[in-house]
Protein backbone atom coordinates (compact mmCIF):
# COMPACT_ATOMS: atom_id res chain seq x y z
CA UNK A 1 0.00 0.00 0.00
CA UNK A 2 1.38 3.41 -0.92
CA UNK A 3 -0.26 5.09 2.05
CA UNK A 4 1.28 4.73 5.48
CA UNK A 5 -1.21 4.44 8.29
CA UNK A 6 -0.45 7.19 10.82
CA UNK A 7 0.34 6.19 14.35
CA UNK A 8 -1.62 7.33 17.34
CA UNK A 9 0.59 10.35 17.93
CA UNK A 10 -0.27 11.75 14.51
CA UNK A 11 -3.93 10.98 14.99
CA UNK A 12 -4.09 13.07 18.13
CA UNK A 13 -2.20 16.16 17.05
CA UNK A 14 -2.96 16.43 13.32
CA UNK A 15 -6.03 18.71 13.59
CA UNK A 16 -4.29 21.08 15.99
CA UNK A 17 -1.26 21.34 13.72
CA UNK A 18 -2.96 21.86 10.38
CA UNK A 19 -6.15 23.85 11.03
CA UNK A 20 -6.20 27.57 11.75
CA UNK A 21 -8.10 30.05 13.97
CA UNK A 22 -11.33 29.43 12.07
CA UNK A 23 -11.42 25.90 13.50
CA UNK A 24 -11.50 27.34 17.02
CA UNK A 25 -14.62 29.36 16.14
CA UNK A 26 -16.22 26.28 14.58
CA UNK A 27 -15.41 24.35 17.72
CA UNK A 28 -17.04 27.04 19.90
CA UNK A 29 -20.11 26.83 17.68
CA UNK A 30 -20.19 23.04 18.10
CA UNK A 31 -19.45 22.18 14.45
CA UNK A 32 -15.88 20.91 14.75
CA UNK A 33 -14.34 18.22 16.90
CA UNK A 34 -10.53 18.13 17.32
CA UNK A 35 -10.70 14.33 17.50
CA UNK A 36 -13.07 12.01 15.73
CA UNK A 37 -15.54 10.37 18.09
CA UNK A 38 -15.02 12.92 20.86
CA UNK A 39 -18.55 14.35 20.81
CA UNK A 40 -20.24 14.30 24.23
CA UNK A 41 -23.55 15.50 25.62
CA UNK A 42 -22.51 19.17 26.12
CA UNK A 43 -21.12 19.21 22.57
CA UNK A 44 -24.35 17.80 21.17
CA UNK A 45 -26.39 20.40 23.05
CA UNK A 46 -24.15 23.22 21.79
CA UNK A 47 -24.48 21.97 18.22
CA UNK A 48 -28.26 21.75 18.56
CA UNK A 49 -28.52 25.30 19.95
CA UNK A 50 -26.37 26.71 17.15
CA UNK A 51 -28.29 24.85 14.46
CA UNK A 52 -31.54 26.16 15.96
CA UNK A 53 -30.12 29.68 15.81
CA UNK A 54 -29.25 29.20 12.15
CA UNK A 55 -32.79 27.95 11.47
CA UNK A 56 -34.65 30.95 12.94
CA UNK A 57 -33.87 33.42 10.13
CA UNK A 58 -34.83 31.21 7.15
CA UNK A 59 -37.85 29.87 9.03
CA UNK A 60 -39.11 33.42 9.65
CA UNK A 61 -38.63 34.36 6.00
CA UNK A 62 -40.42 31.20 4.83
CA UNK A 63 -43.39 31.87 7.10
CA UNK A 64 -43.49 35.46 5.86
CA UNK A 65 -43.65 34.26 2.24
CA UNK A 66 -46.41 31.78 3.05
CA UNK A 67 -48.62 33.75 5.45
CA UNK A 68 -48.01 37.39 4.46
CA UNK A 69 -46.86 37.34 0.86
CA UNK A 70 -45.14 40.66 -0.02
CA UNK A 71 -46.94 42.66 -2.68
CA UNK A 72 -43.91 44.79 -3.55
CA UNK A 73 -41.45 43.06 -5.92
CA UNK A 74 -38.33 44.42 -4.23
CA UNK A 75 -39.57 43.31 -0.81
CA UNK A 76 -40.34 39.89 -2.23
CA UNK A 77 -36.83 39.55 -3.67
CA UNK A 78 -35.22 40.67 -0.42
CA UNK A 79 -37.30 38.21 1.57
CA UNK A 80 -36.37 35.42 -0.84
CA UNK A 81 -32.71 36.39 -0.61
CA UNK A 82 -32.77 36.15 3.19
CA UNK A 83 -34.33 32.71 2.98
CA UNK A 84 -31.89 31.40 0.36
CA UNK A 85 -28.68 32.70 1.91
CA UNK A 86 -29.50 31.62 5.47
CA UNK A 87 -30.95 28.28 4.43
CA UNK A 88 -27.83 27.70 2.35
CA UNK A 89 -25.65 28.36 5.40
CA UNK A 90 -27.72 25.86 7.38
CA UNK A 91 -27.28 23.21 4.68
CA UNK A 92 -23.54 23.84 4.46
CA UNK A 93 -23.13 23.49 8.22
CA UNK A 94 -25.21 20.30 8.31
CA UNK A 95 -23.17 18.76 5.47
CA UNK A 96 -19.93 19.75 7.18
CA UNK A 97 -21.00 17.99 10.39
CA UNK A 98 -22.08 14.96 8.35
CA UNK A 99 -18.69 14.78 6.58
CA UNK A 100 -16.71 15.21 9.79
CA UNK A 101 -15.20 11.73 9.51
CA UNK A 102 -13.95 12.46 5.98
CA UNK A 103 -12.38 15.73 7.14
CA UNK A 104 -10.53 13.97 9.96
CA UNK A 105 -9.30 11.30 7.54
CA UNK A 106 -8.09 14.03 5.19
CA UNK A 107 -6.19 15.78 7.99
CA UNK A 108 -4.63 12.51 9.19
CA UNK A 109 -3.43 11.73 5.68
CA UNK A 110 -2.07 15.27 5.29
CA UNK A 111 -0.17 14.93 8.54
CA UNK A 112 1.28 11.61 7.36
CA UNK A 113 2.31 13.11 4.03
CA UNK A 114 4.09 15.96 5.80
CA UNK A 115 6.03 13.56 8.02
CA UNK A 116 7.09 11.20 5.20
CA UNK A 117 7.58 13.47 2.19
CA UNK A 118 9.50 16.73 1.91
CA UNK A 119 10.55 17.16 5.53
CA UNK A 120 13.41 19.58 4.77
CA UNK A 121 13.67 23.27 5.53
CA UNK A 122 12.65 24.37 2.02
CA UNK A 123 9.49 22.23 2.21
CA UNK A 124 8.61 23.79 5.55
CA UNK A 125 9.03 27.25 4.02
CA UNK A 126 6.58 26.35 1.24
CA UNK A 127 3.99 25.04 3.68
CA UNK A 128 4.39 28.02 6.00
CA UNK A 129 3.92 30.39 3.06
CA UNK A 130 0.54 28.84 2.24
CA UNK A 131 -0.42 28.92 5.92
CA UNK A 132 0.34 32.63 6.15
CA UNK A 133 -1.70 33.23 3.00
CA UNK A 134 -4.82 31.62 4.48
CA UNK A 135 -4.32 33.34 7.84
CA UNK A 136 -4.23 36.70 6.05
CA UNK A 137 -7.37 35.72 4.12
CA UNK A 138 -9.17 34.94 7.39
CA UNK A 139 -8.30 38.34 8.85
CA UNK A 140 -9.35 40.17 5.68
CA UNK A 141 -12.63 38.26 5.55
CA UNK A 142 -13.38 39.14 9.18
CA UNK A 143 -12.69 42.84 8.55
CA UNK A 144 -14.76 42.86 5.36
CA UNK A 145 -17.85 41.24 6.83
CA UNK A 146 -18.12 43.49 9.90
CA UNK A 147 -19.41 46.66 8.11
CA UNK A 148 -22.03 44.74 6.13
CA UNK A 149 -23.25 42.87 9.20
CA UNK A 150 -23.36 46.00 11.37
CA UNK A 151 -25.30 47.97 8.77
CA UNK A 152 -27.71 45.08 8.21
CA UNK A 153 -28.45 44.89 11.93
CA UNK A 154 -28.66 48.64 12.46
CA UNK A 155 -30.51 49.55 9.24
CA UNK A 156 -34.04 49.33 10.78
CA UNK A 157 -33.01 51.79 13.49
CA UNK A 158 -31.33 54.07 10.94
CA UNK A 159 -34.41 53.95 8.76
CA UNK A 160 -36.62 54.95 11.70
CA UNK A 161 -34.34 57.88 12.52
CA UNK A 162 -34.08 59.10 8.93
CA UNK A 163 -37.75 58.72 8.11
CA UNK A 164 -38.86 59.75 11.62
CA UNK A 165 -41.06 56.69 11.92
CA UNK A 166 -41.59 56.51 15.64
CA UNK A 167 -44.93 54.77 15.58
CA UNK A 168 -44.95 51.16 16.70
CA UNK A 169 -46.63 49.95 13.52
CA UNK A 170 -43.71 51.29 11.47
CA UNK A 171 -41.02 49.48 13.43
CA UNK A 172 -38.77 47.29 11.28
CA UNK A 173 -36.72 44.21 12.06
CA UNK A 174 -33.34 43.20 10.59
CA UNK A 175 -34.93 40.29 8.69
CA UNK A 176 -38.51 39.59 7.60
CA UNK A 177 -40.70 37.49 9.87
CA UNK A 178 -44.39 36.80 10.43
CA UNK A 179 -45.97 35.82 13.73
CA UNK A 180 -49.62 35.59 14.77
CA UNK A 181 -48.86 38.09 17.57
CA UNK A 182 -48.16 41.81 17.31
CA UNK A 183 -44.43 41.94 16.58
CA UNK A 184 -44.24 45.78 16.68
CA UNK A 185 -45.19 46.27 20.30
CA UNK A 186 -42.84 46.14 23.27
CA UNK A 187 -41.33 43.93 24.58
CA UNK A 188 -41.96 41.56 21.64
CA UNK A 189 -40.20 43.88 19.21
CA UNK A 190 -37.07 44.23 21.34
CA UNK A 191 -36.90 40.48 21.95
CA UNK A 192 -37.20 39.69 18.23
CA UNK A 193 -34.66 42.37 17.36
CA UNK A 194 -32.03 40.96 19.72
CA UNK A 195 -32.76 37.38 18.67
CA UNK A 196 -32.45 38.15 14.96
CA UNK A 197 -29.26 40.15 15.48
CA UNK A 198 -27.71 37.25 17.40
CA UNK A 199 -28.76 34.75 14.74
CA UNK A 200 -27.31 36.93 11.96
CA UNK A 201 -23.96 37.07 13.75
CA UNK A 202 -23.95 33.28 14.20
CA UNK A 203 -24.85 32.72 10.54
CA UNK A 204 -22.17 35.15 9.31
CA UNK A 205 -19.42 33.64 11.49
CA UNK A 206 -20.38 30.07 10.63
CA UNK A 207 -20.36 30.82 6.90
CA UNK A 208 -17.09 32.75 7.08
CA UNK A 209 -15.24 30.13 9.09
CA UNK A 210 -16.46 27.24 6.97
CA UNK A 211 -15.35 29.00 3.79
CA UNK A 212 -11.89 29.72 5.19
CA UNK A 213 -11.67 26.15 6.52
CA UNK A 214 -12.33 24.72 3.04
CA UNK A 215 -9.85 27.14 1.48
CA UNK A 216 -7.23 26.09 4.03
CA UNK A 217 -7.76 22.45 3.05
CA UNK A 218 -7.30 23.37 -0.61
CA UNK A 219 -4.11 25.27 0.18
CA UNK A 220 -2.75 22.39 2.25
CA UNK A 221 -3.14 20.17 -0.80
CA UNK A 222 -1.61 22.85 -3.06
CA UNK A 223 1.37 23.08 -0.70
CA UNK A 224 1.95 19.33 -0.98
CA UNK A 225 1.88 19.58 -4.78
CA UNK A 226 4.47 22.38 -4.72
CA UNK A 227 6.64 20.34 -2.35
CA UNK A 228 6.39 17.46 -4.83
CA UNK A 229 7.41 19.80 -7.65
CA UNK A 230 10.45 20.85 -5.67
CA UNK A 231 11.39 17.26 -4.81
CA UNK A 232 11.35 16.25 -8.47
CA UNK A 233 13.33 19.31 -9.52
CA UNK A 234 16.07 18.66 -6.96
CA UNK A 235 16.80 15.22 -8.46
CA UNK A 236 18.94 17.02 -11.04
CA UNK A 237 20.80 18.88 -8.26
CA UNK A 238 21.51 15.58 -6.50
CA UNK A 239 22.91 14.10 -9.70
CA UNK A 240 25.11 17.16 -10.26
CA UNK A 241 26.60 16.75 -6.79
CA UNK A 242 27.16 13.06 -7.47
CA UNK A 243 28.90 13.85 -10.75
CA UNK A 244 31.21 16.25 -8.92
CA UNK A 245 32.01 13.46 -6.48
CA UNK A 246 32.86 11.12 -9.38
CA UNK A 247 35.24 13.69 -10.85
CA UNK A 248 36.93 13.98 -7.46
CA UNK A 249 37.39 10.20 -7.33
CA UNK A 250 38.96 10.14 -10.77
CA UNK A 251 41.30 13.00 -9.79
CA UNK A 252 42.40 11.03 -6.74
CA UNK A 253 43.00 8.01 -8.98
CA UNK A 254 45.24 10.05 -11.31
CA UNK A 255 47.34 11.34 -8.43
CA UNK A 256 47.70 7.89 -6.94
CA UNK A 257 48.78 6.40 -10.28
CA UNK A 258 51.78 8.68 -10.19
CA UNK A 259 52.83 6.88 -7.02
CA UNK A 260 51.92 3.45 -8.45
CA UNK A 261 48.37 3.32 -7.03
CA UNK A 262 46.24 0.44 -8.30
CA UNK A 263 43.97 2.05 -10.96
CA UNK A 264 41.60 -0.93 -11.00
CA UNK A 265 40.62 -0.12 -7.41
CA UNK A 266 39.90 3.50 -8.35
CA UNK A 267 37.70 2.33 -11.24
CA UNK A 268 35.87 -0.09 -8.96
CA UNK A 269 35.15 2.70 -6.45
CA UNK A 270 33.79 4.90 -9.24
CA UNK A 271 31.53 2.08 -10.53
CA UNK A 272 30.20 1.41 -7.04
CA UNK A 273 29.50 5.10 -6.57
CA UNK A 274 27.68 5.24 -9.91
CA UNK A 275 25.48 2.31 -8.88
CA UNK A 276 24.75 3.97 -5.57
CA UNK A 277 23.81 7.18 -7.35
CA UNK A 278 21.46 5.34 -9.72
CA UNK A 279 19.86 3.55 -6.79
CA UNK A 280 19.43 6.81 -4.89
CA UNK A 281 17.92 8.54 -7.93
CA UNK A 282 15.45 5.70 -8.44
CA UNK A 283 14.58 5.73 -4.72
CA UNK A 284 13.86 9.47 -4.90
CA UNK A 285 11.66 8.94 -7.94
CA UNK A 286 9.70 6.15 -6.24
CA UNK A 287 9.19 8.40 -3.22
CA UNK A 288 7.86 11.16 -5.49
CA UNK A 289 5.46 8.70 -7.13
CA UNK A 290 4.14 7.61 -3.73
CA UNK A 291 3.79 11.28 -2.75
CA UNK A 292 1.77 11.91 -5.91
CA UNK A 293 -0.53 8.97 -5.15
CA UNK A 294 -1.06 10.38 -1.67
CA UNK A 295 -1.96 13.76 -3.18
CA UNK A 296 -4.52 12.13 -5.47
CA UNK A 297 -6.09 10.50 -2.43
CA UNK A 298 -6.13 13.89 -0.66
CA UNK A 299 -7.89 15.51 -3.61
CA UNK A 300 -10.48 12.72 -3.64
CA UNK A 301 -11.24 13.22 0.06
CA UNK A 302 -11.35 17.00 -0.39
CA UNK A 303 -13.85 16.72 -3.23
CA UNK A 304 -16.01 14.39 -1.15
CA UNK A 305 -16.07 16.98 1.64
CA UNK A 306 -16.82 19.99 -0.58
CA UNK A 307 -18.89 18.42 -3.34
CA UNK A 308 -22.51 19.12 -2.42
CA UNK A 309 -22.13 22.23 -0.27
CA UNK A 310 -19.86 24.13 -2.68
CA UNK A 311 -21.92 23.34 -5.78
CA UNK A 312 -25.09 24.57 -4.01
CA UNK A 313 -23.21 27.66 -2.84
CA UNK A 314 -22.11 28.63 -6.36
CA UNK A 315 -25.65 28.31 -7.72
CA UNK A 316 -27.17 30.29 -4.86
CA UNK A 317 -24.55 33.02 -5.12
CA UNK A 318 -25.32 33.53 -8.79
CA UNK A 319 -29.02 33.95 -8.02
CA UNK A 320 -28.32 36.17 -5.01
CA UNK A 321 -25.98 38.46 -6.94
CA UNK A 322 -28.63 38.93 -9.57
CA UNK A 323 -31.47 39.56 -7.12
CA UNK A 324 -29.49 42.01 -4.99
CA UNK A 325 -28.36 44.12 -7.92
CA UNK A 326 -31.91 44.05 -9.28
CA UNK A 327 -33.33 45.21 -5.95
CA UNK A 328 -30.72 47.96 -5.62
CA UNK A 329 -31.49 49.26 -9.10
CA UNK A 330 -35.24 49.16 -8.49
CA UNK A 331 -35.08 50.96 -5.16
CA UNK A 332 -32.90 53.74 -6.49
CA UNK A 333 -34.96 54.23 -9.63
CA UNK A 334 -38.41 54.03 -8.05
CA UNK A 335 -38.41 55.89 -4.74
CA UNK A 336 -34.77 56.63 -3.98
CA UNK A 337 -34.82 54.68 -0.71
CA UNK A 338 -31.11 54.94 0.02
CA UNK A 339 -31.22 52.94 3.25
CA UNK A 340 -32.81 49.87 1.70
CA UNK A 341 -30.66 50.19 -1.42
CA UNK A 342 -27.48 50.35 0.64
CA UNK A 343 -28.63 47.37 2.70
CA UNK A 344 -29.05 45.31 -0.47
CA UNK A 345 -25.87 46.62 -2.08
CA UNK A 346 -23.63 45.83 0.90
CA UNK A 347 -24.38 42.12 0.49
CA UNK A 348 -22.85 42.06 -3.00
CA UNK A 349 -19.11 42.31 -2.03
CA UNK A 350 -19.22 39.36 0.43
CA UNK A 351 -20.98 37.18 -2.16
CA UNK A 352 -18.49 38.14 -4.87
CA UNK A 353 -15.60 37.59 -2.49
CA UNK A 354 -16.94 34.20 -1.41
CA UNK A 355 -17.41 32.98 -4.98
CA UNK A 356 -14.08 34.35 -6.16
CA UNK A 357 -12.29 32.89 -3.14
CA UNK A 358 -13.28 29.31 -3.98
CA UNK A 359 -12.50 29.70 -7.69
CA UNK A 360 -9.17 31.55 -7.34
CA UNK A 361 -7.73 29.26 -4.68
CA UNK A 362 -8.97 26.23 -6.58
CA UNK A 363 -7.07 27.60 -9.59
CA UNK A 364 -3.89 27.77 -7.48
CA UNK A 365 -4.13 24.04 -6.82
CA UNK A 366 -4.65 23.33 -10.52
CA UNK A 367 -1.70 25.53 -11.51
CA UNK A 368 0.61 23.65 -9.17
CA UNK A 369 -0.60 20.34 -10.59
CA UNK A 370 0.12 21.48 -14.15
CA UNK A 371 3.76 22.17 -13.23
CA UNK A 372 4.43 18.52 -12.36
CA UNK A 373 5.07 17.50 -15.98
CA UNK A 374 7.57 20.34 -16.47
CA UNK A 375 9.33 19.51 -13.21
CA UNK A 376 9.63 15.85 -14.19
CA UNK A 377 10.91 16.68 -17.69
CA UNK A 378 13.59 19.02 -16.36
CA UNK A 379 14.94 16.69 -13.67
CA UNK A 380 18.06 15.68 -15.65
CA UNK A 381 16.79 12.33 -16.91
CA UNK A 382 19.00 12.31 -20.05
CA UNK A 383 22.08 11.04 -18.22
CA UNK A 384 20.16 8.50 -16.13
CA UNK A 385 19.90 4.79 -16.83
CA UNK A 386 17.11 3.13 -18.80
CA UNK A 387 15.30 1.87 -15.69
CA UNK A 388 15.03 5.39 -14.31
CA UNK A 389 13.85 6.80 -17.66
CA UNK A 390 11.12 4.19 -18.02
CA UNK A 391 9.85 4.87 -14.50
CA UNK A 392 9.95 8.62 -15.13
CA UNK A 393 7.92 8.16 -18.31
CA UNK A 394 5.24 6.31 -16.32
CA UNK A 395 5.22 9.12 -13.76
CA UNK A 396 4.88 11.78 -16.48
CA UNK A 397 1.92 9.85 -17.90
CA UNK A 398 0.30 9.88 -14.46
CA UNK A 399 0.73 13.63 -13.96
CA UNK A 400 -0.37 14.43 -17.52
CA UNK A 401 -3.85 14.95 -16.15
CA UNK A 402 -3.59 17.96 -13.81
CA UNK A 403 -4.94 17.89 -10.28
CA UNK A 404 -8.32 19.62 -10.32
CA UNK A 405 -10.89 20.20 -7.58
CA UNK A 406 -14.31 19.48 -9.08
CA UNK A 407 -17.64 19.90 -7.30
CA UNK A 408 -20.99 18.74 -8.54
CA UNK A 409 -19.10 16.30 -10.84
CA UNK A 410 -18.85 18.95 -13.57
CA UNK A 411 -17.97 22.28 -11.94
CA UNK A 412 -14.23 22.82 -11.64
CA UNK A 413 -13.06 25.43 -9.14
CA UNK A 414 -11.13 27.76 -11.45
CA UNK A 415 -11.06 31.28 -12.85
CA UNK A 416 -13.17 30.09 -15.76
CA UNK A 417 -15.92 29.03 -13.37
CA UNK A 418 -15.84 32.49 -11.77
CA UNK A 419 -16.34 34.08 -15.18
CA UNK A 420 -19.24 31.70 -15.87
CA UNK A 421 -20.91 32.71 -12.59
CA UNK A 422 -20.52 36.40 -13.42
CA UNK A 423 -21.81 35.88 -16.95
CA UNK A 424 -24.79 33.93 -15.64
CA UNK A 425 -25.51 36.69 -13.14
CA UNK A 426 -25.42 39.33 -15.87
CA UNK A 427 -27.74 37.27 -18.09
CA UNK A 428 -30.29 36.81 -15.29
CA UNK A 429 -30.14 40.48 -14.36
CA UNK A 430 -30.69 41.48 -17.98
CA UNK A 431 -33.70 39.20 -18.22
CA UNK A 432 -35.27 40.61 -15.04
CA UNK A 433 -34.72 44.21 -16.16
CA UNK A 434 -36.30 43.49 -19.53
CA UNK A 435 -39.31 41.81 -17.90
CA UNK A 436 -39.74 44.79 -15.59
CA UNK A 437 -39.49 47.30 -18.45
CA UNK A 438 -42.29 45.56 -20.35
CA UNK A 439 -44.69 45.75 -17.40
Amino acid sequence: MPFVIPNMEYRERAPGQLVGPEALVLRLLGFWRPQQGSRNLPGILLTSITLASLSIIPAGAAVKLCEDFPEDLEELVLCTYIFIICFGSLIKVALFIEEGGTVHELLRLLNTARSHYGSGESSDCIRNRYKRMVDKLYRCFQVMIVPSLMFWVASPLLSSVVLKEDQENHRQLPTPIWLPADIHSSPMYELLYVTQSFCLVIAAEATLCLDVFFVRLMMLVAAEIEVLNQSISTINIFRSKSATLDDHIYEVGDKERSVEFDTSRSSQVADNNSENVSGELFSRLVKSILHHQTILRLVSLLQTTMNTSTSILLLMNMANLCSNMFVTTGLLQRDGNLTKATKALLTVPPILFQTGMYCVFGQITTDQGEKLSDSAFSCGWINCDAHFRRSLLIFMTMVGRPVEITVGKTCQLSKQTLLQVLNGTYALLNMLLQVRSTE
